[in-house]
């Protein structure tokens, strides 16, 4: 069979001949665009089928649910200097909000709320979305360290490997915010590599700083 094969921005790019070759290899596929007989595909790695494990050598992972609100609760009740930044104080309801907040746009299935586990004491919670605000990058929404775990080099650690992930998945940047005036988490990630794109946004917390890392 002739084929092309190649990466684009995260996707697949085949001729149509390839199609049925890459539904099978894959097996979870979109097709998202057609134009002069060439079709990309999404391969979406990041959704229900995705390997959580992958993103620690550490740390057990799985996604949040309801029934793990006292835990975040707990966690997020330890950090009471984010919320300075960025009220309101947690509560049962913020981290049910937090659980479906979504941006415009995107659904559940791009939605990875998941804690890092070591035993049965949870060590960190991350909420990011995927292929947010473009295709080829990955939007971390929150980040937040059990507070008997911080100022260990923990944090750094589970950071650098789920970018190392995100990066062998094909995604190119990953982008996030803190509120302007908040050391802390300037200083954690501007550690980790990211750095300030110049965008500023108010939002009701304040004005939020939007940095990026190229992986």
């Amino acid at each position: 069979m002739n084929k092309k094969l190649g990466r684009k921005s995260g996707f697949f790019y085949v001729y149509k001949q390839a199609v049925e070759h890459f539904a099978s290899l894959f097996n979870v596929i979109d097709l998202t665009c057609r134009k002069n007989d060439k079709i990309y595909i999404e391969a979406n790695f990041w959704r229900e089928k995705m390997d959580l494990s992958k993103l620690s050598t550490v740390y057990n992972i799985r996604r949040m649910q309801e029934n793990d609100v006292s835990l975040i609760l707990d966690l997020e009740n330890g950090n009471p200097l984010y919320f300075n930044y960025c009220p309101p104080k947690p509560s049962k309801q913020s981290v049910l909000n937090d659980l479906q907040a979504l941006p415009e746009g995107k659904n559940m299935d791009d939605k990875f709320y998941i804690g890092f586990f070591k035993g049965n004491r949870l060590v960190a919670i991350m909420d990011f979305i995927v292929s947010f605000p473009t295709k080829e990058t990955i939007y971390i929404g929150l980040f937040m360290m059990n507070c008997k775990e911080s100022g260990q080099g923990k944090g750094s650690l589970i950071i650098n490997e789920v970018l190392k992930a995100f990066r062998e998945e094909g995604f190119i940047k990953v982008r996030l915010a803190y509120i302007k005036g908040n050391p802390q988490s300037k200083r954690f990630w501007e550690k980790c590599g990211f750095i300030e794109i110049g965008i500023e946004r108010e939002n009701e917390h304040g004005k939020a700083v939007v940095l990026e890392k190229v992986l």
